[in-house]
């Protein structure tokens, strides 16, 4: 006995229908291989790109090197003395030789040295510029001798006891076995004292740096930290300058400064810095015969 297929409903018929031409309008959708990557040739170009700047960078240190080196801003050393110094050679690589090194080098072997900077002018010379540090200031040895040093309290050079007198004397301290080069150290004396040596040579630098800071450093024939509590100037060796003790030596120093142009009528006296309220004065006692 066959079985016969009932007709589908209406309604569903005419779903299917529906279904059939919606999937007719829609739009073909065409589907590619994405483009591959050349991979290879991107690390081809980067390998080249890198070959370029290798061999460009070793024909110039092939054919640019220093056949010439030239020293400018040097008073107290030769041209040829920082040139030794630096480490530089002709036949160096003109651009790649340490500048950094060179720089150390120079500032280790001559203390009067501020500051390097170098310039390079193709096709072979090294340029070496130094500021060279203002030498002021000298003081004796424990052992009588004498020695100069800068103001950032390195021991520059041996000198004599008259050369001193040219320069700002540091008394109230002594070195200790200077060395050229080295940061002075004080000699500290056997006896007790109320203060010691080290003290008294943090005081004086501290000093030094103002008198640098205010711009009257060429103008004191002497700091005197002999004692803490009564520090001292002379100024050009004719005024006695009396800071009394360690405390706001910032305002006294630029105290100073404001009176020296006041104090050219005096043929020598004593300036002593006073507290006036808030602030500092000099009060000038003329010692004048």
């Amino acid at each position: 006995m066959s079985t016969q297929k009932k007709p589908e409903p209406r309604r569903e018929r005419t779903r299917r229908q529906a279904q059939q031409q919606q999937k007719n309008n829609a739009p073909e959708v065409v589907r590619t291989q994405p483009k591959t990557f050349e991979r290879r040739h991107l690390v081809l170009r980067i390998w080249t790109i890198v070959a370029i700047v290798l061999a460009f960078s070793i024909g110039l240190s092939i054919f640019f090197r220093v056949n010439e080196i030239t020293v400018t801003g040097c008073d107290k050393y030769s041209a040829w003395s920082v040139s030794q110094a630096s480490g530089i050679e002709k036949g160096d690589s003109l651009l790649f030789f340490g500048k950094a090194t060179a720089g150390s080098r120079i500032m280790d072997a001559l203390p009067f040295v501020k500051s390097v900077r170098f310039s390079i002018k193709l096709p072979g010379t090294v340029n070496i510029m130094i500021e060279e540090a203002p030498v002021g200031y000298a003081m004796e040895a424990a052992d009588g001798s004498w020695w100069l040093l800068t103001a950032d309290g390195k021991v520059a050079q041996q000198t004599d006891a008259e050369s001193a007198r040219s320069t700002t004397i540091i008394k109230g301290v002594n070195l200790l076995d200077p060395q050229v080069g080295e940061d002075a150290q004080a000699y500290e004396p056997e006896e007790q004292t109320a203060a010691t040596g080290a003290d008294r040579l943090a005081v004086a630098f501290q000093l030094i740096r103002l008198l640098e800071a205010n711009e009257i450093m060429g103008t004191m024939g002497y700091v005197d930290v002999s004692n803490l509590q009564q520090l001292q100037l002379w100024y050009k060796t004719q005024y006695r300058i009396a800071l009394g003790d360690r405390q706001e030596l910032d305002t006294k120093i630029a105290t100073v400064k404001a009176a020296i142009p006041e104090i050219g009528a005096f043929q020598t006296g004593v300036m002593e810095l006073v507290k006036d309220g808030e602030n500092w004065k000099i009060v000038f006692v003329n010692q004048q015969q």
